[in-house]
């Protein structure tokens, strides 16, 4: 019991410095991520390097939200963003609730991203049949 206590903790502390690293300089972040094996440890033919990283992205709540948008809306993560968004179920979603933007944003719980155009993309990306304008 002791030593899995020790695990535990050893791993939170690797996963806040990782974090941390991140909010410092995203690609230093992750290198540190990835070589203790917090990222892409579980890669599968059914599990892909950015499903790998977006399911870390959007479970730890150390990380910087704005950051973190910026992060995965830059062109060259799109596969990032696409799995990112892929993680929120949007299930209870109608394409004629009234406040749809809103209530997909809210499904972002914890994703900040300050660009319109940005979230533009993200709604476009999660399937929304909805209509925008602009």
């Amino acid at each position: 019991m002791p030593e899995e206590l020790m695990h535990s903790k050893s791993q939170k502390q690797l996963v806040l410095t990782g974090a941390a690293r991140f909010n410092a300089r995203p690609k230093t972040g992750l290198a540190f991520l990835e070589e203790n094996k917090l990222i892409y440890a579980d890669l599968s033919p059914n599990v892909s390097k950015a499903h790998s990283l977006a399911t870390f992205l959007k479970n730890c709540t150390r990380l910087d939200k704005r950051l973190l948008g910026d992060f995965i809306s830059k062109p060259d993560n799109i596969e990032i963003l696409k799995a990112f968004i892929g993680l929120f179920d949007f299930k209870n979603v109608s394409e004629h609730q009234p406040y749809l933007t809103l209530s997909l944003l809210n499904e972002f719980d914890g994703f900040r991203n300050p660009s319109q155009r940005r979230c533009g993309k993200c709604l476009k990306l999660s399937g929304s049949p909805a209509k925008h304008s602009r």
